[in-house]
């Protein structure tokens, strides 16, 4: 038995040890990676673009950019950046401060092994030049948000009368089933169907 733990133990230790060579190499790898994008980019041609998209999120749609970095031709995906990090919550204004802070804390360190300091400064001047094209952008996109929001809900109440007989015809149909005076025992049934139907009209109406 003290012999198992001896064993144990020096391949635990030799576990670890491993371990640690790996971190090692691949902080070193990161390091190399890292001087040779600086000392390249000096010489290289750089652009950054930014790609709109609209996501969902519980239906709702939402702006946010993809941004990439162009190096002499060659484009690369680097991160992105949604609306809301436009504004300040405390405040609850458009702060590009408090973009410049989130970019900073949040996402630079997501892609620094695969740019140079130099290219995340860029990148950074590059969102912070165009952040009053963005709150435009924002105020625009919510609009037209809200536009479509007013036009279903017009939609929506063309359809009213309809819902309201069809939500009627299927309580009376089911009335018939669950009611107690035709069936004995179904008195919960019948007053969650109540309830329902109370629930759907509300909802329309």
């Amino acid at each position: 038995m003290m012999k198992n733990n001896k064993t144990y133990e020096k391949l635990k230790k030799e576990e670890d040890e491993l371990i640690e060579k790996i971190k090692k190499m691949e902080k070193e790898l990161k390091l190399k990676q890292r001087e040779k994008l600086s000392s390249l980019t000096d010489d290289i041609n750089l652009k950054v673009e930014f790609e709109e998209i609209h996501e969902f999120y519980y239906e709702i749609p939402k702006l946010k950019y993809k941004i990439y970095l162009i190096r002499n031709d060659i484009k690369e995906y680097m991160c992105e950046i949604k609306n809301y990090m436009f504004i300040d919550i405390k405040r609850r204004v458009y702060s590009k401060e408090s973009l410049e802070k989130y970019i900073i804390d949040y996402i630079f360190y997501k892609i620094e092994d695969k740019t140079a300091e130099k290219e995340r400064s860029f990148i950074l001047k590059k969102v912070l030049d165009n952040f009053d094209v963005f709150v435009a952008r924002d105020i625009e996109f919510n609009e037209e948000k809200r536009k479509h929001m007013e036009k279903d809900n017009e939609v929506n109440s063309e359809y009213t009368d309809m819902m309201n007989e069809i939500i009627i015809a299927g309580y009376k149909a089911l009335s018939k089933k669950y009611h107690p005076d035709m069936n004995t025992g179904n008195e919960d049934k019948f007053k969650q169907l109540v309830e329902a139907k109370d629930i759907l009209l509300k909802k329309i109406n």
